[in-house]
């Protein structure tokens, strides 16, 4: 009687050993398919990464482009030089179209520091721009630079 159940006893293991054993291939094949599907998702990941920073380039080179024309539009006797009359005006549609702050002193001061170059102009913008910068305080700071005499 005790060989019996001992016998019952030891089937039930063996049943129990099979089904841990069909059950650990099924965890295995679970965690290989889980492991593929991570790494894909990580592939993906990181495509779509460059992809967003390849797209970012893209926008930053079309906002200096963009600015670069917009800059040059003021230039009416394209000798590549703001001329005093073109510099408010100037100014304004840069305020306007590139939500910034920049004001009448701190421009004016700029441009007489850098002999009312367009380049000039396209490089502080363009910086602006790129440091989103908007604080009227830290967009004179730029054009003043280092020298400023107004507040």
């Amino acid at each position: 009687m005790q060989n019996k159940r001992l016998q019952e006893q030891l089937a039930e293991l063996e049943a129990a050993a099979e089904r841990l054993k069909d059950l650990e291939g099924s965890l295995r094949v679970i965690e290989k398919q889980a492991g593929g599907n991570a790494d894909d998702l990580f592939q993906q990941v990181q495509n779509n990464r460059e992809i967003l920073e390849s797209n970012e380039e893209a926008r930053k080179n079309a906002r200096m482009q963009n600015l670069m024309s917009f800059i040059i539009r003021f230039d009416d006797d394209q000798d590549l030089l703001i001329d005093p009359e073109e510099e408010d005006e100037l100014r304004e549609k840069i305020n306007y179209a590139y939500n910034l702050n920049i004001s009448f002193e701190a421009f004016h001061a700029f441009m007489e520091k850098n002999g009312r170059s367009i380049n000039s102009v396209v490089l502080v913008a363009s910086k602006l721009l790129n440091e989103g910068l908007s604080s009227n305080e830290v967009v004179e700071e730029h054009f003043y630079g280092n020298d400023r005499t107004t507040s």
